[in-house]
């Protein structure tokens, strides 16, 4: 099984509601989706049975690894730490990535920049059920979770998520060069900011945070691309997401086919769409909304109310 769903209620109000939480990540990652765990010591106990740390806090981590055929040539490792936000009441989950790990618990190699995967927004209720959505697929070389969509104070959002993903050829097939991690900031103290790309280069052997990963706009998604045209068409319209995908020498951008753009007005969250973004096979995607994973999309002059991430759902 390669994605997973859940609809259920989210609180960080004692150590039992941050266990549940923590443990329902756990598990639709790992034994819903497929994700493998690595041996490293001082992880948490699984079912987890940390307790809740104080404000800006980690009670704790788990590291993943990628088990797909590009693994054994350029490596994933996911150390994903959980504790509570800059209020007590807030969950946090804070996201690195690298090429190796020392076994303990330490992300190394070619290792990227510790993030939070949230805002730190208040949570709109602790009774309600809010949907979470999980994908790990090993042909397509994806990762991607948004966790409790319409969880927090800003409609559509979700309370925290990440993407991370391989580069890929223009047929669409994953590559070694590089891979890829969206996020919403671009430090550990989960303040939102223009969607944030950072990348492993494989090729270079160096990682980086880029803020402003395409030039021409603020953020990883333009729509559409910097023109000052009107929007054509009514149904179902679909905007590629870039990539970083350099050369041994040169950096560059590509478009991944992980990801897709489209318009809220066009396609309800949750629906699900076959699309081909690259190459010649199709792929279905889910709206996942606008959440705290895709900050920073941009529609310049058009009268868009909404524009939202398509995730890879197979």
């Amino acid at each position: 099984m390669t994605t997973a769903s859940t609809n259920t209620v989210i609180a960080h109000t004692s150590d039992a509601t941050f266990q549940a939480w923590v443990q329902e990540v756990y598990t639709n990652l790992v034994t819903n989706c497929g994700l493998t765990q690595t041996t490293d010591t001082g992880q948490m106990a699984v079912p987890c049975a940390s307790s809740r740390p104080g404000t800006s806090t980690a009670a704790g981590y788990y590291v993943f690894k990628f088990n797909d055929t590009l693994q054994s040539t350029s490596p994933i490792f996911i150390k994903l730490e959980f504790g509570t936000g800059t209020s007590a009441s807030n969950p946090q989950m804070w996201i690195t990535i690298g090429s190796g790990s020392n076994g303990s618990g330490t992300i190394n190699g070619t290792a990227g920049t510790r993030v939070a995967c949230g805002s730190g927004a208040l949570l709109l209720s602790t009774v309600t059920n809010y949907v979470s959505r999980y994908c790990y697929n090993t042909t397509q070389g994806f990762l991607g979770m948004v966790f409790k969509i319409g969880g927090i104070s800003t409609s559509n959002d979700t309370v925290f998520g990440f993407f991370v993903f391989r580069s890929v050829n223009s047929a669409g097939n994953a590559t070694a060069d590089s891979v890829m991690l969206l996020t919403n900031s671009s430090s550990a103290s989960g303040t939102s900011s223009a969607g944030n790309m950072q990348v492993i280069s494989y090729n270079l052997s160096a990682a980086y945070l880029n803020s402003n990963p395409i030039a021409v706009s603020t953020g990883w998604g333009y729509v559409p691309f910097g023109s000052t045209g009107t929007l054509e068409g009514t149904a179902g319209q679909i905007f590629p997401v870039f990539q970083w995908a350099g050369s041994s020498s040169v950096p560059g951008y590509g478009v991944t086919n992980a990801l897709a753009l489209c318009l809220q007005s066009e396609i309800n969250i949750g629906s699900t769409v076959t699309v081909t973004v690259l190459g010649s096979v199709s792929l279905t995607y889910v709206n996942v909304a606008s959440g705290v994973a895709v900050t920073g999309l941009t529609n310049v002059s058009y009268a868009i109310t909404a524009i939202n991430v398509l995730m890879l759902w197979q």
